[in-house]
């Protein structure tokens, strides 16, 4: 089968739309998926590597800001009880 050009741009943008429309929809495993296989579709096409590695590097600062956020909560949680003077007491929520 002849595939011209034109016939192998459109075939190579439909894989690397196809993931970054994952991305859009932030189904980011999938996205992932889609671009270490339009990568090994053709190897010498540096683009999905390069959109693999920004979504990683994404998801990774993400992650860390998130982390940070909870151990922020947490501690800060932490500090309220413990000014407040709830650790150490002996609460009773019976209404009787």
């Amino acid at each position: 089968m002849y595939v011209n050009k034109q016939n192998q741009s459109v075939c190579t943008d439909y894989h690397i739309l196809c993931p970054q429309v994952y991305k859009f929809e932030e189904n980011y495993a999938q996205a992932l998926e889609g671009f270490s296989h339009a990568s090994l579709l053709d190897p010498g096409w540096r683009e999905p590597l390069i959109q693999e590695q920004r979504l990683l590097t994404y998801l990774s600062s993400v992650a860390e800001m998130v982390e940070e956020k909870v151990s922020f909560h947490t501690f800060t949680i932490h500090c309220k009880c413990n000014n407040s003077g709830l650790f150490g007491r002996n609460l009773n929520f019976d209404k009787a």
